[in-house]
């Protein structure tokens, strides 16, 4: 009904005349419905709530009324099935003839629009869509078909038409890099299709794009930023951002390490640590692009530190190491330390280092010396950390290395190998100079001859040489070996500062074996044996006799004083390692007797008691060593002393199995007591035999510069013989006779001075090339004598004596260095004169030594009373070695012709008082009588020194002559005479300085030569 009358097809109603149909159907109402009605027509504002208020009660009484009940249901129904009739028909045709509905229909909807006439033919679009998306191409597909189909078609593009490409039909034209959206239709200018519009898409896409990569701060790298570029190589740790600049992209999503994430603001940053890739996709609200960009990270990753190391072990000291080391890593260090794992607990050093530079060396040096005695293995190693704060500062470590403190057993075996490969050495070297010597005279036989070649000879030559070269690998290899255990001896135990002098004298003769000399003749030697001459060997011949023989002399003399040197550094140790065990003895009785711990005191008594058969050993080999010298020492067999500790120690034992405690303590202290006096009796031995030695070097010495003088004196006058002599004058052969008895008694002089420094190492072999040069040239001037060239003679002459000159030079500074050793070995400020020479110098001499010995023994006693007895039994020792000197040198006095009697008497007394506190030294019984009896020796002395002053004797002896003597041995000496006008008294030679004598005689030569 409403839309009825708002089509105008049915008149509008006033509300009586709806009350009237209403109340047709429901006849009660009817009455109220007016009322109501009229009401509300009558309502003014003055009674407005009294009308309204009526109205709402006439309204509640309607509503008890059901309109749905006034509908006529079968009538409806009737009415329903026509309306129901023309539907049906209508929906039937519309789809039957619906272009009569929709052509008619549009064309009065779109009054605007051109329509052309139909065409013959249909327009087909075979393109499923016309959507692209921009930048891209697309194949526009047309077919046509109708009752004439033409034959060429065009696409219209903006007013242009573009041909189209026929194919099998179908009308084809591509379209490339669209970028914007515009309509198109189809034509064959006759007719045309409708028009088509091809849809141009916005694709997402990246402009641009930056990478920001803040490495980590200690690597030192900074920041920095990177255009364009996604594939990264980066430190591990680094902070990466991303920047993206898009168009037409709502997301860009951020896939890396499996996860993906929508970036916010175009821009994701992320802490890398590990090789990645990572993927970009785009998508707006047409696409969608997976994966679009793939690039990679490559992380540099921050390595372990490296560590290079060399060590070197000091040449002099083994306890120390040298180390040079070279560390590296990426980005700089936090710490490099030296590592030492001591009884499983580590502990390191902090070694300086540049921290932010990548590479760099380090020098370090550790001794090991602290340690000693403290601990056997130590291992050690250098380790370097780098500055990865995120890592937790990586670390490297060196090699690790071992330190072991070697025992007094492995110190003991090791001396013994090294010493008996020296040994081994030294015969090998001077088994091999016999062999270059027996090559030579085989040379020299075949040069007589001519049954040889020069070819044959040559290679005799080069065997020799080869020899010579074996024997210098030979004498290096005992340098190094000698070097190598006075090194390992002196790193690891503590030896005296005589001992290391001696190893010093003994490295330089075996350093000094191949003098300059000798080595320029295996020069000429060589240069010889590339085209040998018999002539230049003849040359050749007597310097190579010589310089072979001296050779061999002192590859022996060297063996002799290297073994000897050993005895006496063994022997040393010996009574070190007794006096040791003689004070552990007394700590273990004072212990033992505050406690009743038997188990540990029988346990210390085993080990002391292996100890000392362990030194007892080794003193069996000092006397096997001491037996091949060829002046052996005077020592005499401790066996007994030895078994009778060992025979205690056995009864120390037996009480402490019994739980006996008076008697072990009471063996324990005896033990004690013979350790300690064994220990004494070994030092006063060896001090005997090393006294005696100096004091027989000296007298040697002494009467070698006696033997010199007279060879210095005895060449110059046939010099001036000679040399005031004509050619065909008959004393030329007085002259030959006596050059022949000269070089004869130079040979003894050689032997002695050989036999000397066999026991002597502080003559070094310069002497011995002064000695080969005085022999040569005394030889060459008795050829040349034989020859008739009296001035090659005389030249010869001249050299020998110059020769002699400065043998006897450096035998004076020999002689003055054992005179000092003495005096340093002995008390007081005495030198170690010969005894007899004057007494009463002597007897000073005695005075100043028995002073110091007082002072020496006082200190000893007040020791023993502070219970300080450390060292003591060393000291007791070398007192009693001293008062053994001192007693010797009084007898020399004695025995003497140089005190009256009144001394004579004094000194008597003098020696028997000495024997007395012998006696309480080796006792060790000092007390203030032995020092009440010190003051009578000093007493005693005084008065024999004042008897020697008032004899008021001349010291100054009368001018004798002497036979012509000579003597080879060492221990005799010779006299000679002298014309008296020549000389008016017999030298003294006690009483001035050789070396200055000799420099003098030496320089008048050389003035009598340039005139």
């Amino acid at each position: 009904m409403p839309l009825l009358k708002w089509i105008r097809i049915l008149g509008s109603k006033s509300n009586k005349q709806f009350a009237n149909i209403i109340s047709d159907h429901i006849s009660a109402i009817k009455d109220r419905l007016f009322n109501v009605i009229e009401l509300a027509e009558s309502s003014t504002v003055e009674k407005n709530d009294l009308i309204l208020a009526s109205i709402e009660q006439k309204s509640q009484e309607l509503e008890k009324y059901d309109f749905l009940d006034a509908i006529d249901y079968k009538r409806l129904k009737r009415r329903s099935f026509f309306l129901l009739f023309v539907v049906i028909v209508f929906t039937i045709y519309a789809a039957l003839f619906s272009n009569d509905f929709n052509e008619a229909s549009k064309r009065l909807v779109h009054f605007n629009t051109f329509y052309e006439r139909p065409a013959p033919f249909t327009f087909q679009l075979l393109n499923e869509s016309l959507t692209v998306k921009r930048g891209e191409s697309i194949k526009l597909q047309v077919s046509c078909e109708g009752r004439r189909v033409p034959e060429l078609l065009y696409v219209n593009i903006s007013g242009t038409n573009y041909l189209m490409n026929a194919n099998s039909g179908v009308f084809e034209y591509e379209l490339d890099h669209i970028n914007n959206s515009f309509p198109i239709y189809f034509t064959d200018t006759n007719f045309r299709s409708k028009k088509y519009r091809i849809d141009v898409l916005p694709s997402p896409m990246i402009l641009e794009f930056s990478v920001e990569v803040d490495a980590p701060e200690y690597t030192g790298l900074g920041a920095e930023e990177i255009s364009n570029v996604g594939d990264l190589e980066i430190a591990s740790g680094s902070t990466v951002n991303w920047k993206f600049k898009t168009v037409d992209t709502d997301t860009i999503k951020f896939v890396i390490d499996n996860q993906s994430i929508n970036l916010v603001d175009n821009q994701y940053y992320r802490k890398i640590f590990k090789n990645q890739q990572y993927f970009i996709s785009l998508e707006n609200q047409y696409f969608q692009y997976d994966s679009l960009l793939q690039f990679n990270i490559a992380v540099i990753p921050d390595e372990f530190p490296n560590i290079e190391l060399v060590q070197l072990r000091d040449s002099l000291n083994y306890s120390r190491f040298y180390f040079k080391g070279s560390i590296q890593d990426d980005y700089g260090f936090n710490q490099l330390s030296f590592n030492l794992i001591i009884n499983e607990k580590d502990s390191l050093i902090d070694i300086p280092i540049i921290k932010n530079l990548n590479e760099q060396d380090f020098y370090y040096m550790f001794d090991f010396a602290d340690f000693s005695g403290v601990i056997k293995q130590i291992y050690y190693y250098f380790q370097v950390a780098d500055n990865d704060i995120y890592n937790g500062y990586k670390k490297t470590s060196s090699d690790a290395f071992e330190f072991v403190f070697p025992n007094d057993e492995e110190l003991l075996e090791f001396e013994n190998k090294q010493f008996a490969e020296i040994d081994e050495l030294m015969e090998k070297s001077h088994q091999l100079s016999q062999d270059i010597k027996q090559s030579i005279d085989e040379l020299r036989f075949k040069s007589l001859g001519d049954n040889a070649s020069n070819w044959e000879k040559q290679q005799m030559a080069s065997e020799i040489i080869n020899k010579k070269n074996q024997l210098e690998s030979v004498l290096n290899q005992i340098q190094e070996k000698n070097k190598e255990l006075n090194q390992m001896m002196n790193s690891f135990s503590e030896e005296k500062k005589e001992v290391l002098q001696k190893q010093k004298e003994i490295e330089q003769l075996l350093n000094d074996v191949l003098s300059d000399e000798l080595k320029e003749l295996f020069e000429e030697f060589y240069k010889l044996a590339q085209d040998f001459n018999s002539d230049e060997f003849n040359q050749l011949d007597d310097k190579y006799d010589m310089a072979l023989e001296d050779l061999s002399e002192q590859l022996e003399r060297n063996l002799q004083v290297l073994k000897r040197m050993k005895v006496e550094q063994k022997m040393e140790r010996i009574v070190d390692k007794l006096s040791e065990i003689a004070e552990e003895e007394k700590k273990i009785q004072s212990q033992f007797e505050e406690s009743r711990d038997f188990n540990s005191v029988t346990d210390k008594e085993m080990e002391n008691e292996e100890k000392l058969g362990n030194l007892k050993k080794e003193m069996d080999k000092v006397e096997e060593l001491n037996n091949e010298l060829n002046k052996p020492m005077n020592i005499p067999s401790f066996e007994k002393e030895f078994n009778d500790i060992s025979d205690t120690y056995k009864e120390v034992k037996e009480n402490l199995e019994n739980k006996r405690k008076r008697k072990a303590s009471e063996g324990i202290g005896k033990n004690s007591n013979q350790i300690s006096n064994l220990a004494v009796a070994m030092q006063q031995v060896l001090e005997q035999n090393k006294n005696k030695q100096q004091l027989e070097n000296l007298a040697n010495l002494r009467q070698l510069l006696d033997n010199l003088v007279f060879l210095s004196l005895e060449q110059e006058r046939i010099f001036d013989i000679l040399r005031a002599t004509g050619v065909n004058n008959p004393v030329v052969n007085d002259v030959h006779r006596m050059q022949d008895e000269l070089y004869n008694q130079s040979e003894m002089v050689k032997d002695s001075l050989y036999a000397l420094a066999k026991r002597t190492p502080s003559i070094d072999n310069v002497v011995n090339k002064e000695i080969l040069d005085m022999q040569y040239l005394m030889k060459n001037s008795i050829e040349e004598l034989d020859e008739d060239r009296i001035s090659y003679a005389v030249k010869n002459q001249q050299g020998s004596i110059t020769a002699i000159n400065n043998l006897a030079v450096f035998l004076s500074e020999a002689l003055e260095n054992i005179e000092k050793q003495m005096a340093n070995s002995m008390p007081g400020d005495q030198q170690c004169d010969k005894p007899g020479q004057d007494g009463k110098s002597g007897m000073s001499m005695l005075k100043q030594s028995q002073e110091s010995l007082k002072e020496q023994m006082q200190q000893m006693i007040e020791q023993m009373k502070s219970g300080n007895s450390s060292k003591l039994n060393k000291k007791l020792g070398q007192t009693l070695a001293q008062q053994e000197i001192m007693q010797q040198l009084v007898r020399d006095l004695l025995n003497s012709n140089e005190v009256g009697s009144s001394s004579k008497e004094q000194l008597k007394q003098i020696d028997q008082l000495i024997e007395q506190n012998k006696l309480d030294l080796m006792n060790k019984n000092l007390t203030q009588q032995t020092i009440n009896r010190q003051n009578l020796i000093l007493d005693r002395l005084l008065k024999a020194e004042r008897a020697e002053i008032e004899r008021e004797v001349d010291d100054q002896r009368k001018s004798t002559t002497a036979e012509e003597q000579f003597f080879s041995n060492p221990a005799e000496f010779f006299e000679y005479k002298r014309k008296e006008s020549e000389f008016k008294e017999q030298i003294d030679r006690s009483n001035y300085k050789l070396k200055k004598f000799y420099l003098q005689k030496y320089k008048n030569y050389i003035n009598q030569l340039n005139k």
